[in-house]
Parts: C-alpha cells; sequence; structure tokens
C-alpha cells in the first residue's frame, strides 16, 4: 500500500520548526576564521604613557574603535584618558568595507539541509583600511595598515529563510523564495554583522591595531637624530 504525505501537516511541521528557531535563537555565532596569531602576544609599553583615543564614534565605525580601546586597556605601560586628558593624542581612523561569498547562496539554496546556516554560517570578508596617527607636542608618526577578516555568521531571521525550504518539498513556490534569499546572501548585510564587531573583532583586528599603536609609541619615544648643517664650502667631512 503506497503510503502518501499529507501537505498540511508537512506545511504545520514546517512552520513548526521556523518558529522554535526564532524562539529559540538558534543562530551562528561570529566568528573571526582569519588568524592574526602569528604576530605574538600584545607587548608591554617600555615606559609608562597616558594617550587620549580619539576616531569616528558613528554606528558603522564606532565598533572599531570600540574594540581597539579594548585592547589598548591590556597594554602595560599605558593608561587611556578621555579626549584631551592625556599629552599624548592617538587617532583612529578606519574605513571598512563588506562582503560576501559565493557559498553562501548554496547554504541557503535549495534549503532542505535546515540546520546548515546555525551550524556553519555565512562567509563575510570584512577589509579595513586603518590610518593610525600618534601625536606629542608637535611630534608625530603616522601609519596606515590594512586588514582583510574572514569571518562566518547567522542571525535568527537569515536562518529562519533557509529552514523555509522544508516547505518546498509540497509548496513549489518557495523555491523561488529560497532562490532568491540565495541571492540576497551573496551580500554581507552591514546591519548583521555591527553589533557583532566590538567583541567579535576585539582579539583579532582590535589586538593587531594595538600592537602598531605601541610599535609608533616606541618611535615616538626615540630621540631626533639633528641633521649636521652643510658645510660653507657645499663639501662634507669625510
Amino acid at each position: 500500500m503506497r503510503s502518501t504525505v499529507n501537505p498540511r501537516r508537512h506545511l504545520v511541521g514546517t512552520l513548526i520548526i521556523v518558529l522554535a528557531a526564532q524562539v529559540s535563537g538558534c543562530a551562528h555565532p561570529f566568528e573571526v576564521t582569519t588568524s592574526l596569531a602569528h604576530r605574538g602576544p600584545l607587548p608591554a609599553l617600555s615606559y609608562q604613557a597616558d594617550i587620549s583615543l580619539m576616531g569616528p564614534q558613528d554606528y558603522a565605525r564606532g565598533p572599531y574603535l570600540g574594540c581597539v580601546a579594548d585592547a589598548l586597556t591590556n597594554v602595560r605601560g599605558l593608561t587611556v584618558l578621555p579626549a584631551d586628558r592625556a599629552e599624548v593624542v592617538v587617532r583612529i581612523q578606519p574605513e571598512p568595507s563588506y562582503s560576501g561569498n559565493m557559498q553562501n547562496f548554496f547554504i541557503t539554496f535549495p534549503g532542505f539541509l535546515v540546520n546548515l546556516p546555525w551550524a556553519i554560517g555565512y562567509a563575510h570578508t570584512i577589509d579595513v583600511a586603518t590610518d593610525i596617527a600618534v601625536i606629542h607636542y608637535g611630534r608625530s608618526r603616522h601609519r596606515l595598515v590594512h586588514h582583510s577578516l574572514d569571518v562566518r555568521h547567522a542571525c535568527a531571521t537569515r536562518v529562519t529563510v533557509a529552514e523555509m525550504g522544508w516547505g518546498a518539498v509540497v509548496f513549489a513556490p518557495m523555491v523561488l523564495v529560497l532562490f532568491f534569499g540565495g541571492i540576497f546572501h551573496l551580500f554581507a548585510d552591514e546591519e548583521d554583522l555591527l553589533p557583532e564587531l566590538r567583541y567579535g573583532l576585539r582579539d583579532s583586528y582590535g589586538v593587531d591595531v594595538a600592537r602598531h599603536v605601541v610599535e609608533l609609541l616606541e618611535e615616538l619615544r626615540q630621540p631626533q637624530v639633528a641633521e649636521p648643517p652643510p658645510s660653507p664650502d657645499g663639501l662634507t667631512d669625510g
């Protein structure tokens, strides 16, 4: 005797799965897969210094400044004070851009592996160009550093779209939803990533930028070597 699948029961089951995932907050936590650990631990400053950390406070770039501030508080010999309270000013100017990955399409479409989004997360790349300036009484040191960070993350809303794939078994138009959902997931959604950045990038981007700040502070500490004045006849001592 041939068994048949009750479409109504299947659709109800799909809705229960989606609702349960939303209520339980099924998602993939923010994960940085690019390792910067090869540069070693955060170095200590060779002298005591108070700095004021300055930079953009807007919603799009503030998290980057925040994770650098968190990392700098762990530098031995360094004290971070409010703006204009220290002689040394450190300016951090991050300029991030975001991109997705082709594999995100297949995580969503056709969608039968309902646990795939929260199991491995969607892949994104964050490229950050950071201008660092250390200023002390008119003397300054500048450095422009680039980071390309591979991250994985899936919020509960994105996971829900993939879970609807179970409904495609009996509800053909759902396939179109998953197809266009896969195209949508090819692009990184900045709004999904921003709430996770301050704590998600603190031990990678934050620590590495803090390391550059310490190096610039050490360079600024070194005495300036005055160039000898030119001799009247244009010759140099040899």
